[in-house]
């Protein structure tokens, strides 16, 4: 996230003093969509009772949403972009969890939960270092570029 304002004013055209709204209704497109589609995920993924086919096609929206937002040239794309990319990390997160109490004993269960969410808060505190680095050194298209796995 720290890279979309400056992709922002310089690939969408948006006028520098009106960043920091469309910023914020990027994370609010992005959030209404992880709460939105998490309870949603959970139901269909319990429903057809295969964890991988949800996660490999929301994998693939997931790519599909970084490609729009590194190739994106209007905020009308960083608004879809964004809203693909809160659906596709809802049914990450929840399929992703799920498979985690589904793969270990059930003693075990707070344990690597513990892992994963210490994983995940290592990455937020180390993601936003790096991704500034790559965008102040080589250009906010490696960003999205690193998180599409192209």
């Amino acid at each position: 996230m720290p890279v979309v304002p400056f992709a922002l004013s310089s690939r969408a055209g948006v006028d520098p003093k009106d960043v920091q709204h469309w910023t914020a209704v990027l994370l609010a497109i992005n959030g209404a969509a992880l709460v939105a589609v998490s309870p949603i995920a959970g139901w269909v993924t319990d429903y057809i009772g295969s964890r991988r086919t949800p996660l490999v096609a929301s994998l693939l929206a997931l790519m599909g949403a970084s490609m729009m937002l590194c190739f994106g040239r209007s905020v009308g794309i960083y608004v879809v972009g964004r809203l693909l990319l809160g659906i596709s990390g809802a049914v990450i997160w929840t399929v992703g969890l799920a498979l985690v109490v589904d793969s270990v004993p059930k003693a075990e269960v707070g344990k690597y939960l513990g892992y994963v969410f210490m994983s995940i808060n290592m990455a937020v505190l180390v993601a936003p270092l790096v991704g500034g680095r790559y965008m102040l050194q080589l250009d906010t298209m490696l960003s999205f570029t690193c998180r599409s796995g192209s």
